[in-house]
């Protein structure tokens, strides 16, 4: 994804949709159309906001950043970005150049859900991302669940997710344990 992306077109792209439901899910929850024609992933992500919509989206795509500045390019994963609120390990001179998700396999869904006081214009006050790749015959291989607004920066759930792959399957006991893991 290039930084200049709107987050009117990641919701409104086919192909982020179908591949990443959870980064559109979080594009659309972005303020009002009007912001959303304007505001972009690169600066969604670079705001370094907590309660960033799109963040956990792309935590739990397993995101990594494309830095580039003075000394050169370098990548890093995603969640390797956030210092503190509002804050990003980028150096001086130092801009996010691109955001690169891998190709979800076949058995591959994604989702984004936030909790706040009002439908629009409002900053989440929980925000989790849940991906799962699933084998043939439908058996979790790996979960990934990121959350916003809830620590000093976004931030992937690990113990949660290796509660959900050990299960291998999404019933009431694993989505309780899951939970009260995250």
């Amino acid at each position: 994804l290039g930084p200049l992306t709107t987050m009117n077109e990641l919701a409104q792209s086919p192909l982020v949709r179908q591949s990443w439901a959870a980064l559109a899910e979080g594009a659309e929850a972005v303020g009002s159309l009007q912001i959303r024609n304007l505001a972009t992933i690169g600066g969604n992500v670079c705001n370094a906001s907590p309660a960033a919509d799109t963040i956990p989206a792309l935590l739990a795509a397993q995101a990594q950043a494309e830095l580039t500045g003075p000394t050169g390019q370098r990548t890093m994963p995603l969640d390797q970005f956030f210092s503190g609120p509002g804050q990003t390990i980028l150096q001086a001179g130092e801009l996010l150049t691109g955001l690169y998700l891998p190709s979800p396999g076949p058995y591959f869904g994604s989702t984004y859900l936030r909790h706040c006081i009002r439908r629009q214009l409002d900053l989440a006050a929980v925000g989790v991302a849940a991906a799962l790749t699933l084998d043939e015959a439908g058996h979790i291989v790996t979960a990934c669940i990121a959350l916003g607004a809830v620590a000093p920066t976004p931030l992937r759930a690990y113990e949660a997710e290796q509660c959900v792959t050990a299960s291998g399957i999404l019933d009431e006991k694993t989505l309780a344990d899951a939970a009260e893991l995250a």
